[in-house]
């Protein structure tokens, strides 16, 4: 009988269930037809990097757009609460503009306020919101 005394049976184990939580909302983005986005916001007033001019970015709560292309409509669900954005023109559910939204290839951007709000990776909100890690 062989026993796991290293810990690298544990080890692969959380690696592999890192991966799978990871991949996840991709996958359920596509089945259900959205798009889920990880905002960070520069506060102003704390000490931070350069690119977030007297301040520092601060992790947000994640966005989930529901996009129906046929209809030209872009729901977020902020704080899962539902708004209709206005203006939409919708391609598919990752490429679309609205009036203060843009989705190109998955990447959002917030037109009204581009240099105070960005969009992260899933992993670097993370690191940001839960390790301090800088974008």
């Amino acid at each position: 009988m062989s026993h796991d005394s290293d810990g690298s049976g544990l080890i692969t184990l959380a690696v592999m269930a890192a991966m799978i939580w990871l991949a996840w909302t991709p996958v359920e983005d596509r089945i259900t037809g959205k798009l889920t986005v990880y905002p960070i916001v520069c506060e102003p007033g704390q000490p931070g990097p350069s690119e977030c001019t007297g301040g520092r970015w601060s992790a947000h709560e994640r966005a989930v757009f529901g996009v129906t292309p046929p209809q030209s409509v872009v729901v977020q669900f902020a704080k899962w609460e539902p708004a209709q954005l206005t203006g939409c023109v919708v391609l598919d559910r990752l490429n679309w503009r609205c009036d203060q939204y843009e989705a190109k290839d998955g990447d959002v951007t917030y037109h009204v306020a581009p240099d105070a709000v960005r969009f992260l990776p899933r992993w670097r909100w993370y690191a940001l919101k839960y390790l301090g890690i800088r974008p």
